[in-house]
């Protein structure tokens, strides 16, 4: 069975440092096998000859993660069916890109409920939440609105901090990894 792991908080601005090799070895050294890791920023793609429930396993993972790093890193746990899916079906084809649209995927811990009506539209017209699965939320930003990608903020006000957010071409780049 194929998992992703996406790791939020590491490797940023030099804090909470963490090679993408110790990484890869420490997942090893826990029975885990066809590691691959994308970028620097904690996205992991490995297989398990057995069947796991995502959260047991992310209770698992943060727990020896912290003791190899030294610190808490909150970990999201995607079964890899998952991740395919959604780059097959995927929910950006009716959007308008252009060099200043950041297309987003955003995973949270639990449901997230209550949404606002969707398709939803910041006052601005910068952030557009697009459509939802489940536990999984789609958006598009428009960064010649606010001249900056962020819109997490957005998103932790709305919701809750327990969340990773990734650009779409990291998620379409995982699932060729899978």
């Amino acid at each position: 069975m194929k998992y992703v792991a996406l790791l939020r908080g590491i490797n940023v601005g030099g804090h909470h440092k963490v090679p993408m090799a110790d990484l890869k070895k420490c997942i090893a050294e826990n029975g885990f096998s066809d590691i691959s890791t994308l970028l620097n920023s904690g996205n992991v793609v490995f297989s398990s000859t057995d069947k796991h429930d995502c959260e047991e396993l992310r209770e698992h993972f943060e727990s020896f993660l912290e003791s190899r790093f030294g610190f808490s890193i909150p970990v999201f746990i995607i079964p890899g069916h998952e991740i395919e899916s959604l780059t097959m079906e995927n929910p950006f084809a009716t959007v308008n890109i252009t060099p200043d649209t950041r297309n987003y995927v955003t995973f949270f811990r639990t449901i997230i409920n209550p949404l606002p009506k969707l398709p939803w539209t910041s006052e601005d017209g910068a952030l557009r939440f697009l459509n939802r699965r489940e536990n999984i939320l789609i958006s598009s930003l428009d960064i010649s609105v606010t001249g900056t990608p962020e819109a997490m903020k957005v998103l932790v006000f709305h919701f809750s901090k327990d969340n990773t957010t990734r650009n779409w071409n990291t998620i379409e780049k995982l699932s060729k990894l899978l």
